[in-house]
């Protein structure tokens, strides 16, 4: 029986804050696998004695227990499925699935927020303004929030290159990527094959690598710059899109008037093409 089933089998009989628990244990497995207790305790808002009583309740002897079985659970199945098939089937809105999403967005959003997250975004900004060229890369699910994060980052700056995975069309662009190169890689669970070899094609040329993703111990996370913006089913890609804004507002801002000029030059161009209704 797993951790999983367990919660769902013992929910009802918990206490609040143990239903408390049980609930960030849910929508956090893969990052509680490097927490201390004393983590857990500070990130769910809830004592370590509490922990303790949990895990026990569960029938793990300690936290140590309680965390191995985690780990091994989240090597099987990070868990987009899991995480789909609990709240289309267990959860019931509060109020109502608007409102739910609503008060769940501002929370991750508040979550979301640490100064060390600014001053990677602020690095990696400076690293995009003077990189030769640009590329943007997301696989399956995440090409959605690549291919927005290229679409604004071109409305600035030139160098911006999209990464497409069709066929073996991104072998062309991939025979002209220099040292003095950078790549933006967008992921989340699980992660494809595509997108780490082709970070790590970059890695091999001593390229600059911005990785968007949800945890410090995923495969993406051997970037330079690494920033956490975690993504759940219910809230799908809320945090990523704040972390592509605040990119692309740093990046406008590092060369204005050069930024301006271009964004200029493309609204001159689509309304001399008639691009947009008036």
């Amino acid at each position: 029986m797993t951790i999983m089933t367990l919660l769902d089998e013992k929910y009802d009989q918990m206490t609040k804050s143990q239903k408390k628990l049980a609930d960030f244990v849910r929508q956090n497995l893969v990052n509680i696998t490097f927490m201390t207790i004393t983590d857990l305790s500070q990130q769910s808002l809830t004592s370590t004695a509490t922990i303790t009583r949990f895990v026990k309740s569960l029938g793990y002897s300690s936290f140590s227990e309680f965390q191995n079985e985690i780990q091994e659970l989240a090597k099987k199945e990070i868990s987009p499925v899991k995480e789909f098939r609990y709240w289309v089937v267990n959860d019931k809105p509060s109020k109502n699935v608007l409102y739910d999403e609503i008060q769940e967005a501002k929370s991750a959003l508040d979550n979301l927020y640490s100064e060390e997250t600014y001053d990677t975004l602020v690095a990696a900004s400076k690293s995009i303004t003077q990189a030769r060229n640009v590329y943007v890369l997301g696989s399956r699910s995440s090409f959605s929030m690549a291919y927005l994060c290229y679409h604004f980052l071109k409305r600035v700056k030139e160098n911006i290159i999209l990464l497409e995975n069709r066929n073996d069309d991104v072998t062309l662009p991939l025979q002209y990527v220099t040292k003095y190169d950078m790549v933006i890689v967008i992921g989340y669970p699980k992660y494809t094959q595509f997108s780490l070899n082709i970070m790590q094609f970059f890695k091999d040329l001593g390229c600059k690598i911005l990785a968007i993703t949800d945890s410090q111990g995923c495969p993406l996370a051997k970037a330079d710059y690494v920033i956490i913006a975690k993504n759940r089913l219910k809230i799908y890609f809320i945090t990523t899109l704040t972390i592509i804004n605040s990119l692309i507002v740093l990046v406008s801002r590092m060369d204005p008037k050069a930024n301006t000029r271009l964004f200029e030059e493309e609204n001159a161009v689509t309304k001399k093409l008639n691009i947009y209704h008036e």
